[in-house]
């Protein structure tokens, strides 16, 4: 499988204008009947598509409202924020599960892929997408290179303990501990035998055998100092003096590139300018990484200049739509973690009810009892709800809560395949989780936080 990003993951860069505050919650007030009916029908003439244009599978024109539902009396609203230090992972699991109404076999939820030549899909089975094994551990060959033209400024030492540390940690967390990262990187910089530009590896004119000529001389040059015995994923990541190489992106090489240990390299991840050294983002290779073992983009690849154009469809959340460490929640949504097997089938609740029912679900980063809520609407497309909490690399998190958003495996990678059902008052995607109280209609249902406690959420769902 041929995997080439081009440009797309410039986008990337595109950082916000201002840092994300806590809003003011502008929802009408619970209990009044009247303002309820008022916002949906501003709701239902304020709607936008949650797919923005016209795609290969054509125009999604379903969207979602939000407001306050009246919450029951038993109903508290303990809602952590992302100030201060990160909440402790909850270590006890929800309160005992009801029975859930149109509760299904947890297969009918995992969808597939469209037939399509596409790189990515967010259907299962992941393996179809991903480079290597998505639990146990990944080698990683980590090469730093100088150019004739463009030498190193930071020792290789330096640099990489920055970079090691916070990856590792993000994808043990993430992971549910079942995925480890090793980084192992080159003794000292590696001198490439031409100045920069005469590789073409700028991120919008790169071609697939720049990068594979790129790729080769680094391996070769670094092989005498790197054991590559049981690496298959290399990253090149260049000196950013280096004005011919810039960007960053994953491609998955059409032949292995050959070394003196193992079967060679087939994937590689190739870094490069100012903004990756000068800033050392350890977020950008985690990104990167997150297409190697086979997540899509969730960012909008046909985007302006603007923060909100480029991350109209889940924001900040993950990092595989905004490759900063200074998000307000990076970490991987809870599809994707389940189809890289982090989450098993047992913490999957997936229904179809035709009845109003309750269902509580824990806090994602818990990894205990109930993790993920799916909801089928068709072979291609779910709701999916999970519980957010400022725990880990989400502890700046604005908002806490029931996060909802539509999952449509028949939309490509950077044109929305897991879109957030956000706020359409004016609060956005900070504040999308769900408090106690508040709900949102989401296609043929609505979803409604009954609780929101130290171990998740409890929701009510209603056709």
């Amino acid at each position: 499988m041929d995997r080439f990003e081009a440009w797309f993951d410039g986008q990337d860069a595109f950082a916000p204008a201002t840092t994300p505050s806590r809003p003011s919650i502008r929802f009408p007030k619970p209990g009044t009947t009247l303002l309820r009916m008022a916002a949906l029908f501003s709701a239902v003439l304020l709607a936008t598509s949650l797919v923005g244009g016209a795609h290969r599978v054509g125009l999604l024109t379903t969207s979602g409202t939000t407001g306050v539902a009246e919450p029951s009396p038993d109903t508290t609203t303990t809602t952590p924020t992302g100030s201060g230090d990160p909440s402790p992972t909850p270590s006890v699991s929800a309160p005992p599960q009801a029975a859930v109404a149109g509760l299904l076999p947890v297969s009918e939820c995992k969808l597939g892929p469209t037939e399509s030549e596409w790189y990515f899909s967010a259907g299962f089975p992941i393996d179809d997408y991903s480079d290597v094994s998505t639990t146990g551990s990944l080698r990683i060959a980590v090469i730093y290179v100088e150019f004739p033209d463009a030498a190193r400024r930071s020792p290789v030492s330096e640099l990489h303990k920055k970079i090691e540390d916070h990856v590792s940690q993000i994808y043990s967390e993430m992971s549910y501990g079942k995925l480890s990262i090793d980084l192992i990187p080159s003794s000292d910089w590696i001198m490439m035998d031409k100045p920069s530009a005469k590789y073409n590896i700028l991120q919008q004119e790169a071609k697939n055998e720049s990068v594979v000529s790129y790729v080769s001389e680094a391996v070769r040059k670094a092989d005498p100092g790197i054991d590559f015995s049981g690496i298959d994923v290399v990253a090149v990541f260049a000196t950013e003096l280096a004005n011919g190489v810039a960007g960053d992106f994953q491609l998955t090489l059409p032949d292995r590139i050959p070394t003196d240990e193992g079967k060679g390299v087939f994937s590689t991840i190739v870094t490069g300018g100012d903004w990756w050294q000068e800033l050392v983002d350890p977020m950008i290779l985690a990104h990167e990484i997150g297409h190697v073992i086979g997540l899509q983009d969730l960012y909008n690849g046909d985007s302006g200049e603007s923060f909100e154009d480029a991350h109209k469809f889940v924001g900040s959340f993950d990092f595989m739509s905004y490759g900063w460490s200074e998000s307000t929640a990076p970490t991987i949504l809870g599809w994707d973690r389940w189809r890289l097997g982090w989450i098993p089938d047992s913490q999957v609740v997936c229904a179809r009810p035709s009845e109003g029912t309750e269902v509580n679900v824990n806090a994602l980063q818990a990894g205990m009892g109930t993790t993920l809520i799916v909801l089928p609407l068709s072979a291609t497309r779910a709701i999916v709800i999970e519980s957010r909490r400022p725990i880990g690399w989400d502890k700046q998190l604005v908002e806490s809560g029931a996060l909802v958003y539509l999952v449509d495996t028949a939309v490509n990678t950077t044109e929305g395949p897991l879109q957030i059902l956000a706020d359409i008052f004016g609060e956005g995607f900070s504040a999308a989780p769900l408090s106690a109280g508040e709900y949102v209609d989401a296609l043929s249902y609505t979803i409604t936080s009954l609780e929101a406690a130290a171990w998740g959420d409890r929701i009510y769902i209603t056709p």
